[in-house]
């Protein structure tokens, strides 16, 4: 990336705590070996070339 190009980036609370649903992920595929389990550290946005792309498990259009 050069100097003063936006930027690419993933912001992450890595004291929040949460469980896995399928259902609720931002995928074509609603199974996951992981469901139900509870995690460590959670994606709070996501941002590409300077733009939010999804913000608090929400994909932004």
């Amino acid at each position: 990336m050069a100097v003063g190009e936006p930027g690419t980036f993933v912001l992450v609370d890595p004291d929040a705590v949460w469980t896995v649903r399928g259902a609720a992920l931002a995928s074509r595929a609603a199974n996951t070996p992981y469901d139900g389990m509870r995690l460590p550290g959670k994606v709070v946005a996501t941002v590409l070339r300077g733009r939010v792309t999804a913000r608090d498990g929400k994909v932004m259009a």
